[in-house]
């Protein structure tokens, strides 16, 4: 008999114990029928309000989600020549934004495209 067959015969044998139990004490407690099926309809009920309330806020929680992420994204759309563009974002999610003073002097590079080495620092990192 491999393993899996035994748990599953061990989890059918409890589950059988399971209901014989539950059965021998209904009939124990006979005399409280209705109580008993009051409180087994009310957990029932419970349970189903439960669920739906959990549904509901997961709901709720996954829109608000949603809208402030379309938030963040409007506030990330910057005007230009041909229309909008995104702010681009680092690896850790956070925006690049360009520098305040991003007006170029005469004769200096704009600094977009990251660092450019020398000769002289590729001589230094070897």
């Amino acid at each position: 008999m491999k393993s899996s067959e035994r748990i599953l015969l061990l989890i059918f044998g409890l589950g059988c114990l399971l209901i014989t139990g539950m059965l021998l004490i209904l009939i124990s407690l006979w005399q409280y029928r209705e109580l008993i099926g009051f409180l087994i309809v009310g957990l029932a009920i419970l349970s189903v309000v439960a669920v739906l309330a959990q549904h509901v806020i997961r709901t709720v929680a996954d829109v608000i989600v949603k809208l402030h992420e379309q938030k963040i994204r409007q506030e990330r759309l910057r005007p230009n020549d041909y229309g909008y563009y995104e702010i681009p974002l680092d690896d850790a999610k956070v925006p690049i934004y360009p520098p305040g003073n991003a007006l170029h002097q005469r004769k200096q590079e704009p600094y977009t495209d990251g660092y450019i080495p020398t000769p002289f620092t590729r001589r230094l990192k070897d």
